[in-house]
């Protein structure tokens, strides 16, 4: 009686086990929304300032803790006039970022977000789609 209680707890451990192993989140190793991304229109734009052009948004790796999967929003038109120029720094705003499907969710400072659909990317270039359906490309940018 009492190894077939052990038996049976035995097989309950293992299967818990197993489920619980098999529900962790598994993040990919190929992580293409990686990366520094500027906006196409900008970057075909021959008219762009320059302050334009040096923008860019940044994504970090995609790992398991959320509070380490940041956006960066790196500006370079809003610095004001004012400071001398060897203290100019990028303006940066840090949002993070989640992708659940092809959905990208933005959590900005205030903890509003906004949500994308990723309709294309790889390793050259992302289209996402906002609310109102209208899309918006990137080109990542090569170091």
């Amino acid at each position: 009686m009492r190894l077939r209680l052990i038996k049976k707890a035995s097989v309950l451990l293992l299967l818990s086990t197993m489920v619980f192993c098999s529900c962790q989140e598994e993040f990919p190793q190929d992580d293409l929304i990686e990366g520094k991304w500027k906006l196409e229109s900008v970057v075909n734009d021959v008219n762009a300032l320059d302050c334009e052009k040096q923008a860019y948004f940044e994504y970090t790796k995609y790992v398991y803790n959320s509070d380490e999967r940041k956006l960066l929003k790196v500006n370079y038109c809003d610095i004001p006039e004012d400071i001398p120029e060897e203290e100019k720094q990028p303006i940066v705003v840090e949002n993070y970022y989640s992708i659940y499907l092809d959905t990208l969710i933005i959590i900005d400072e205030k903890r509003d977000t906004k949500k994308y659909v990723i309709e294309h990317i790889d390793k050259e270039s992302m289209t996402l789609i906002d609310k109102y359906n209208n899309p918006t490309n990137y080109v990542i940018v090569k170091e």
